[in-house]
């Protein structure tokens, strides 16, 4: 707030006087600069926390459909169709977001292609499991126990990737952790 008003005076007085001296206009373009920057940040943020939230949409939802097939074709035999619904979705997506920036992303192919393929053969693996979990004790149990994940992502984010450093937020990350897995527990036992 102080420094928009700092901003307001600054460019009322550069109004006010015909002679323009260089360091009132070097210091409203500094000021414009960082409201600028600050803004996009924010705008940034909430662009991310929206993307986040389709995350949890799509991503909660990503077995559902299998709920709606015949039993004979539920687990494993979904996997195939599965596979290439995400196949063919992969360059449609890629396409829009290419539509969406006006730039086409490079693939870097040498580089990422072999941990890219790794970090599929993961998902799948959990995919896999999922697949058996659901239809055992159902999507309502098995999905929400699977969201200990999160937990898992988190301790490669803190202790390998050292993307948290803060101990405070550390030590929150494992209050949430361990709610999680007694959430997961709890479920698991009310079968």
């Amino acid at each position: 707030l102080c420094e928009k008003i700092g901003t307001a005076a600054l460019e009322e007085a550069h109004h006010k006087r015909q002679d323009e001296s260089p360091e009132t206009m070097s210091l409203i373009a500094r000021n414009n600069s960082e409201e600028t920057s600050s803004d996009n940040e924010n705008r940034s943020y909430a662009e991310g926390v929206l993307w986040a939230c389709a995350v949890a949409f799509f991503g909660g939802s990503v077995l559902a459909p299998m709920h709606y097939v015949p039993p004979m074709e539920e687990g494993l035999v979904f996997l195939p169709s599965f596979g290439i619904g995400a196949m063919v979705l992969s360059p449609l997506i890629y396409n829009l977001y290419s539509v969406r920036t006006g730039e086409m992303p490079p693939l870097h192919i040498k580089q990422a292609l072999a941990t890219g393929l790794l970090s599929g053969v993961t998902w799948n693996a959990g995919n896999f499991c999922s697949m058996l979990a659901i239809p055992a004790i159902s999507y309502g149990v098995a999905y929400p126990i699977m969201q200990c994940a999160l937990l898992v992502s988190g301790l490669w984010g803190i202790y390998v990737f050292h993307e948290i450093t803060q101990h405070k937020t550390i030590a929150t990350f494992w209050v949430g952790g361990v709610i999680l897995v007694l959430g997961g527990i709890s479920l698991a036992a009310a079968r």
